[in-house]
C-alpha cells in the first residue's frame, strides 16, 4: 500500500504543477471537479441533481432545508448502508473516542489517505445522525485530504454498492476503496492536463 501512496503523492505532485502553469484550464478543471464531487457525493446517497440544479445550488438559490440537532435515537430498520452501526446510547462516548483518536500521536502518524479512510469508516460505523451522517462522514474525511493537499476523493455513483460493501467489510477493504477512487481522479485529471499541453505544442 505504501507503493500505491508514494504513486498518488506524485501524480498529486504532478498536478498541482499543471494547475499553477495552465491558470485558466486550471480554474474551469476545479469548478468541474467540484461539480462532479458534489454530483457524486450526493448520488452515494440516492439523490441526483441536474447540472442546473447544481449551479443553482452552488450560487446559493436554493433554500436550505431546516437543520436538525442532535443525535439519532433509535436503531433504524431501512436504511441505505445496512452495515453494523453504534446503539444510540454509545454515540457521544464513541464520537468522543473517534475525536480524541485524531488528536493523538498514534493517528498523525499514518499517512493523510489513511487519516482520511480511518475517519470515514469509524464515523459511518457511529453513525450518529438519523440523516446526512454519509455526508458529514465523506466531508470529515476530505477535509483530512484536502489540509494535505490532496484533491478531494470522490466516489462514483457508479461505485455506490461496492461504496456500501466496502464500509461492510474491514477498514483495510475501506481504505483500498478510497485508494482507488483517488487513483482514478488523479489519472483521469492528469489525461486531461497533457491533452492540453499537446494542443498547445502543436498550436505553437
Amino acid at each position: 500500500m505504501k507503493e500505491r501512496y508514494q504513486g498518488i503523492d506524485d501524480k498529486s505532485e504532478d498536478l498541482r504543477d499543471y494547475l499553477s502553469t495552465y491558470r485558466e484550464k486550471g480554474q474551469e478543471f476545479l469548478q468541474r471537479y467540484e461539480m462532479s464531487w458534489i454530483y457524486h457525493d450526493s448520488a452515494l446517497e440516492g439523490v441526483v441533481y441536474s447540472p442546473p440544479e447544481l449551479n443553482a445550488a452552488l450560487r446559493g438559490d436554493i433554500t436550505k432545508e431546516r437543520e436538525k440537532t442532535g443525535y439519532r435515537k433509535d436503531m433504524p430498520l431501512h436504511r441505505t448502508y445496512f452495515h453494523e452501526i453504534a446503539q444510540p446510547l454509545k454515540i457521544p462516548a464513541l464520537l468522543e473516542k473517534l475525536v480524541d483518536y485524531t488528536a493523538g500521536a498514534e493517528f498523525r502518524e499514518l499517512h493523510p489517505i489513511e487519516q482520511a479512510a480511518t475517519v470515514q469508516h469509524q464515523f459511518l460505523h457511529i453513525f450518529p445522525f438519523a440523516e446526512h451522517s454519509g455526508k458529514v462522514g465523506r466531508m470529515c474525511s476530505n477535509l483530512v485530504l484536502l489540509r494535505h493537499h490532496y484533491l478531494p476523493c470522490v466516489i462514483h455513483s457508479i461505485d455506490r454498492q461496492r461504496y456500501y460493501e466496502a464500509l461492510r467489510a474491514s477498514a483495510v477493504a475501506f481504505r483500498l476503496l478510497l485508494v482507488e477512487a483517488m487513483e482514478n481522479s488523479l489519472d483521469n485529471a492528469l489525461k486531461y492536463f497533457r491533452d492540453q499541453a499537446r494542443r498547445y505544442r502543436a498550436i505553437n
